[in-house]
């Protein structure tokens, strides 16, 4: 599988004839209560729960790939969401968008998801996702009209459901130091947008 660098660039057509967006159906959760969260300027987050996929892993894709891109790394034997990666997203928003609901169920592990979109070895989805901050949190919304009814937490990731669908993905509890790498990564997005 080639770096999000190497990868095409996905044209408008290919979005038209992909029709309608995938819903990734959790079915399940995997007990795993570690893993390690990276955060750097180039690659602001980026999450590995530490599995013992063998099988080799099943990859997730959204965005256009050139201005945004969210990759999950899917455990192939089980379906467990094993790794997630944020290169790119071109939608910030900071304290005033949506923020994980007060009260929500919270259950330890990581989501196992139905994986019969996934035959090829991957799913490439052009659907637009946004950043938002709120504190020293970071979500990745990917579907922000459901309430999200739980949350699936492995150490400062957690991954909300709504639906039965997954509809965000929260970093939690970042030091002030990461937050500060991550407003250098976006004005850097920032910059890049505007050439």
């Amino acid at each position: 599988m080639a770096s999000y660098f190497q990868r095409p660039r996905v044209e408008k057509a290919w979005v038209r004839a992909f029709g309608s967006i995938m819903k990734t159906k959790i079915i399940d959760v995997q007990e795993r209560t570690f893993g390690q969260l990276e955060i750097d300027e180039w690659v602001p987050f980026t999450f590995r729960a530490y599995t013992n996929g063998l099988a080799g892993p099943l990859y997730w894709m959204l965005g256009d790939q050139k201005t945004s891109l969210l990759e999950m790394k899917i455990e192939r034997s089980t379906g467990a969401i094993e790794a997630v990666l944020l290169p790119a997203c071109h939608r910030f928003d900071s304290d005033d968008g949506w923020r994980a609901p007060e009260g929500i169920t919270q259950v330890a592990g990581i989501p196992v998801v139905k994986m019969d979109q996934f035959e090829s070895g991957h799913c490439e989805e052009c659907r637009d996702f946004r950043l938002n901050q709120f504190g020293s949190s970071f979500f990745v919304i990917l579907d922000d009209s459901p309430r999200p009814e739980r949350c699936i937490r492995t150490d400062r990731v957690g991954y909300f459901e709504a639906n039965g669908n997954l509809c965000a993905v929260g970093f939690f509890d970042l030091t002030q130091t990461e937050v500060q790498t991550v407003h250098r990564w976006r004005s850097y997005q920032y910059r890049v947008k505007l050439e």
